[in-house]
């Protein structure tokens, strides 16, 4: 393993500034790849219903990667915090125009509007809410509250889903009906195929394609954070030693 001193974060500023654009053009060349496009065509024809995330800038909420879902897939809408106004005039036209091309295509929204916060440090949580997680969650109900007036309380063609980040082990966690949450955290060692009855418990009012296109997400998020979970006990088995 590396030793701390030679941690990208620990480079000087020219050499992190190069590897950030090192990083972009590999991402740009696999995203631009045949392969990567044919990839993408073939998970939307598996899974067509169409997933927007409204979420904070903060580049540790990265949704893609924590769900192991191919890049191109999920419709990002970012802003500091994750603080949106439906109301808003060009967000409000641009919103309403993916979701309209969606259904003309035949397809569904699911829009995942998260908030994102640390267990292990209530420092590491959203500066756009000034680290308060229950303010941050508020919103993100807010926000659904405004989507079910754009689009429909009946929730069959846009469903608006809160749905919370924990970013120290990227884990998601969602919000369904009467208080009641799905951790991906807690799935932890169990078997992903209970996933699907637990989400259709939490969200009963959730449409059956929905909820199909939605689990890849959490068996790729129950993965991710499984693997990151087993790389930190390793580190901590070798510091030991």
């Amino acid at each position: 393993m590396p030793s701390p001193a030679t941690l990208l974060h620990d480079q000087p500023i020219a050499r992190r500034i190069d590897a950030l654009l090192d990083l972009s053009r590999q991402h740009a060349e696999h995203f631009c790849s045949p392969g990567a496009w044919l990839a993408r065509q073939r998970y939307t024809a598996e899974h067509p219903t169409s997933i927007v995330v409204m979420k904070c800038m903060d580049g540790r909420i990265h949704i893609p990667h924590a769900t192991r879902t191919p890049l191109g897939i999920i419709t990002p809408f970012r802003n500091l915090g994750g603080i949106f106004d439906l109301g808003w005039p060009y967000l409000g036209e641009l919103l309403t125009d993916t979701v309209v091309d969606t259904a003309q295509a035949g397809r569904a929204t699911l829009m995942l509007i998260t908030y994102h916060f640390s267990r292990g440090n209530q420092a590491r949580g959203c500066a756009g809410f000034n680290c308060d997680t229950q303010a941050a969650k508020a919103h993100a109900y807010a926000i659904a509250e405004q989507a079910g007036k754009l689009f429909g309380h009946d929730h069959q063609q846009v469903y608006p889903l809160v749905c919370g980040f924990e970013t120290d082990s990227d884990a998601l966690i969602i919000h369904g009906k009467e208080g009641a949450t799905l951790d991906v955290s807690d799935w932890v060692g169990r078997a992903a195929e209970g996933l699907s009855s637990q989400l259709n418990a939490i969200c009963p009012d959730m449409p059956h394609d929905m909820l199909r296109d939605l689990l890849p997400l959490l068996e790729g998020n129950l993965a991710h954070v499984s693997e990151l979970q087993g790389v930190e006990r390793e580190l901590d088995i070798e510091h030991r030693e």
